[in-house]
């Protein structure tokens, strides 16, 4: 069977393609020799999606064998060469990680176009730009609408305590000012109390609307916001350490700190639930919950900042008044990430 007759999946459909090179070591198991990224467009990319569009794969027998069976005794030196798709890449500048409402407005500008510069072809960005004052809110939308961006997002309005015509018109006025740009709303702690289903439905009517990121551990409610209007909403899961009983629970994708530093983890968890795999849905989030596990002994924003240094990427410190890690504390962290076997097993 092809991959998109076994799975559904046109890989020709793409925006980017990875690979690793793994060796195996038994006292290291599975070490990246060599990772790299294929854009579209190039011939390698291409010859690569044209050959494995056409091919033919049986589902693997693994399943079958006894407990701890295998066909192959691995062995040092032993080597996979692991290729991965992205569909409709997505970035989220000036979000909760990226410390937006942090931020002053001409930074919180500037890092927009910077990202929307920076983006591959395909890529679509998100932008976030809830503050706690309506006019920087407006200029921020207006602003995302003028560079470019592809959609918004916003917290409700915090500190103040709102009633829903409050929050009703907040929203409303951001549709406006980036002429009905697509919506996100968060649903979050952080933003004070769920706003009811009645509420959202009455959203429905905000020009842009499309749905929200559900940040909170009840998922009954979450299945209660997706009926909303048939099913017609987009509801994206917020908390990374249960993405995906999110996903089982029916979110439409996920929005999280942690996939920043673990992207793949986090697509094969979306992949397994898809497929209705769900042994190695729950296999990937345990994995993934050991490392976030580990930052949760720190800031996590501060925490994501030193495991992308890991990674190569210098994205500096957190912007105060967050807290900043100690030098001795960022290599604690930096020695419990290398045990639980990242980057490269992640």
């Amino acid at each position: 069977m092809t991959l998109e007759a076994m799975f559904g999946l046109d890989i020709t459909q793409s925006e980017l393609v990875y690979t690793d090179y793994l060796t195996v070591s038994i006292d290291e198991p599975g070490r990246s020799v060599e990772s790299s990224e294929w854009l579209r467009g190039e011939e390698r990319t291409e010859t690569l999606i044209s050959l494995l569009s056409q091919q033919k794969f049986c589902r693997s027998l693994a399943n079958l064998l006894p407990q701890g069976g295998t066909t192959h005794r691995t062995q040092d030196g032993d080597f996979c060469w692991e290729v991965g798709f992205c569909f409709d890449a997505t970035d989220f500048p000036d979000g909760s990680t990226g410390e937006g409402v942090a931020t002053d407005r001409d930074t919180r500008m500037e890092f927009a176009e910077l990202v929307r510069d920076a983006r591959p072809d395909g890529m679509k960005i998100i932008n976030h730009i809830g503050a706690s004052d309506l006019s920087t809110v407006k200029k921020l939308a207006r602003h995302a609408r003028k560079c470019g961006m592809d959609a918004i997002s916003s917290v409700p309005p915090f500190f103040f305590s709102y009633d829903e015509q409050g929050v009703i018109d907040y929203y409303r006025a951001m549709s406006d000012e980036s002429e009905g740009l697509p919506l996100i709303i968060y649903a979050a702690p952080m933003a004070g109390p769920l706003l009811p289903v009645s509420t959202i439905e009455k959203m429905l009517d905000i020009p842009g609307f499309i749905g929200m990121k559900f940040t909170n551990p009840n998922y009954y409610l979450m299945s209660r916001y997706k009926k909303i209007d048939g099913g017609n909403i987009n509801i994206f899961n917020g908390p990374d350490e249960t993405c995906a009983l999110g996903l089982l629970m029916g979110a439409d994708g996920a929005i999280g700190s942690t996939y920043n530093i673990m992207p793949r983890t986090f697509v094969g968890i979306y992949n397994a639930v898809q497929a209705g795999d769900m042994a190695t849905a729950m296999k990937l989030q345990h994995k993934a919950d050991d490392l976030i596990e580990a930052l949760l002994h720190y800031s996590v924003v501060e925490a994501v900042k030193v495991a992308l240094t890991v990674k190569g990427y210098d994205v500096g410190e957190a912007t105060y008044p967050l807290p900043r890690m100690s030098e001795s504390d960022k290599l604690k962290l930096i020695a419990d990430l290398k045990k639980l076997g990242y980057p490269e097993e992640f």
